[in-house]
């Protein structure tokens, strides 16, 4: 939060301008999950799996480029739908590979990573 706030100030954004900055990689989570369902059910996991790590990079790596608002915003947004991309082709991987008994095992601990390195994101980054 600390971050975003330094971005925020050094970009000027008004409150309404860091909202949609904040909000635009939930939006596109939210929004890229269903569609990339159906593309990693027709095109595979594998693929997924390495090229929404890309998209995710590229986002970061705008962020870090970006010089307004606007274009901040659509870093987060391009890291977003990595993340419904990245999170939908792990999930289809773990229940491809494991059987309705070891379905719950098999799933903690992609989960717990998941949580893992938000918390350690947070911790590193000096929340």
């Amino acid at each position: 939060l600390r971050r975003m706030i330094f971005v925020a100030e050094n970009l000027n954004l008004s409150s309404t301008q860091y909202g949609i900055v904040v909000s635009s990689f939930a939006l596109m989570k939210m929004m890229g999950n269903v569609p990339s369902a159906i593309l990693v059910e027709r095109h595979g996991r594998k693929p997924y799996l390495v090229h929404s790590l890309f998209l995710v990079g590229a986002g970061v790596a705008g962020i870090g480029l970006s010089q307004d608002w606007m274009q901040l915003s659509l870093c987060r947004m391009t890291i977003g739908l990595g993340v419904a991309a990245l999170t939908t082709a792990s999930t289809l991987t773990v229940a491809d590979v494991s059987t309705p008994l070891s379905r719950a095992s098999a799933f903690s601990p992609v989960m717990s990573a998941f949580a893992a390195g938000t918390a350690v994101a947070a911790a590193l980054g000096g929340v």
